[in-house]
């Protein structure tokens, strides 16, 4: 059993928030918007911020970290500065980071947590 994308996308969100609260993150927003574009997910964990990226995909369909190119990266990038201007969080501690959720058969196959993938901020 397969998911459209947009399904597939909405259930990996779902399994990675999931994921970030049973390893003591707190999730304060999902799906925050502005100007340049989504983060998929904000959360806290002790003292820091972390912005989620979140990717799902089939089992046998090509990496989605690829996915997230430089292109990919500068957008983030404006996305979470932005949040943090806005927010008067420019002193904070924060870190993008992407979650993977991989599906085979329409359950799940594996979970990748790459924090601090992204660091050229």
């Amino acid at each position: 059993m397969g998911f459209s994308n947009k399904t597939l996308g909405k259930t990996g969100e779902d399994i990675a928030a999931d994921y970030l609260k049973k390893n003591g993150y707190k999730i304060i927003d999902r799906n925050w918007k502005n100007q340049y574009g989504e983060i998929d997910i904000i959360a806290e964990n002790k003292n820091n911020l972390v912005f989620v990226e979140v990717k799902s995909k089939n089992k046998n369909q090509i990496l989605p970290e690829i996915k997230v190119d430089f292109s990919k990266r500068k957008k983030l990038t404006k996305i979470v500065k932005f949040y943090l201007t806005k927010n008067n969080f420019l002193d904070r501690n924060f870190q993008i980071d992407i979650i993977v959720v991989e599906f085979d058969k329409g359950s799940i196959f594996d979970i990748r947590h790459h924090q601090n993938a992204i660091f050229d901020i």
